[in-house]
């Protein structure tokens, strides 16, 4: 749809709310602050990995984000961040240690420092921790097999269903593939030449589905113990700290699973239909981020002995905001 229009773009204090989408890391909040040093940080990655104008929209060049929050001496800080230091590795399909994923030591030196300035005048914490990428849509929306354009089942050849052929040779049955893959198996790339597949001179010139739509089995292991060391050092310093934890990893983990339950509806992560995932296939919609505040505050009335009311999904269910609707299909 179409952009927002900020409506506070002149307050001259920092946002309450100093949450950005654009890839932000955990380092990030400490080092950039504003279009300028999100370009140069672009420039310093060799690609674009920051979206410099959202970040631009929340901290107006007014500094870091740790220095805003810290400015406005608050008494209580909900922290949210670390999955964007392993997302890409599962959207790009390519693990590159220190581009694509943060390395452990240095994820665990960022947050500690953040969690620091954040609590050095006393503000008591919430935080949350990171969900296992390799889990959503985005990677699971796609089978690595042909499928008939006309029945949506996969062909068999020999009772047997017939793998998609990446840089390395035929998939295996448990490599993920991305949901930015369907213009490149529309166009033949990956499909065997028998079954109408071929090359394009543009997506695929030598006729396999490119690498990095492809999660392969090391890659989603890799990426599953850095969600795993990361979620350690997250609960770690939530105990060292008193904070209040949000396991949003085994929320997500039991959705994938399990589905969910309300009112006698269940919702899963299934794509479009499942009703728990936005269409990008990897950012909660909006019937998540309201059941996510109220993960926040049970965690939050656990620990600080706080009765905060829950928030009443029944909207979020059924109309504005959230216009979720029952799933279907």
């Amino acid at each position: 749809g179409p952009k927002g229009v900020p409506t506070n773009p002149d307050l001259e204090r920092p946002y309450d709310n100093l949450g950005m989408s654009g890839g932000i890391r955990v380092n990030d909040l400490l080092t950039i602050s504003g279009q300028a040093t999100c370009e140069a940080a672009n420039q310093a990655w060799g690609f674009e990995r920051l979206g410099c104008e959202r970040i631009e929209l929340v901290l107006r060049s007014q500094g870091t984000a740790v220095e805003q929050a810290k400015s406005l001496e608050p008494t209580f800080v909900a922290l949210w961040v670390g999955g964007n230091d392993v997302l890409n590795a599962a959207l790009g399909g390519t693990v590159i240690e220190g581009v694509t994923m943060t390395p452990v030591d240095d994820f665990e030196q960022s947050y500690r420092t953040v969690v620091e300035e954040l609590t050095a005048n006393g503000a008591r914490l919430a935080m949350a921790n990171v969900p296992n990428v390799g889990d959503i849509p985005f990677m699971n929306t796609v089978p690595p097999v042909v499928i008939n354009p006309e029945t949506g089942e996969p062909v068999l050849i020999d009772g047997q269903p017939v793998p998609l052929t990446g840089p390395d040779g035929p998939l295996s049955l448990l490599d993920k593939v991305t949901l930015l893959a369907p213009p490149y198996l529309e166009a033949g790339c990956g499909i065997p030449l028998a079954l109408g597949g071929g090359s394009d001179p543009d997506l695929c010139p030598d006729g396999y589905l490119p690498g990095d739509l492809i999660l392969d089995t090391t890659e989603q292991g890799q990426v599953g113990l850095r969600v795993e060391a990361f979620n350690e050092i997250i609960a770690e310093i939530a105990w060292e700290y008193g904070a209040a934890l949000y396991d949003f990893a085994s929320f997500m983990s039991s959705a994938n699973d399990n589905g969910v339950v309300i009112g006698g509806i269940e919702y899963t992560t299934e794509f479009i239909f499942g009703g728990l995932v936005s269409f990008d296939g990897f950012h909660p919609n909006p019937l998540v981020s309201a059941m996510n505040a109220n993960g926040f505050i049970r965690a939050i009335n656990r620990t600080y002995g706080a009765n905060i009311p829950q928030v009443d999904l029944t909207e979020w269910l059924w109309g504005f905001p959230g216009n979720v609707g029952p799933p279907q299909g």
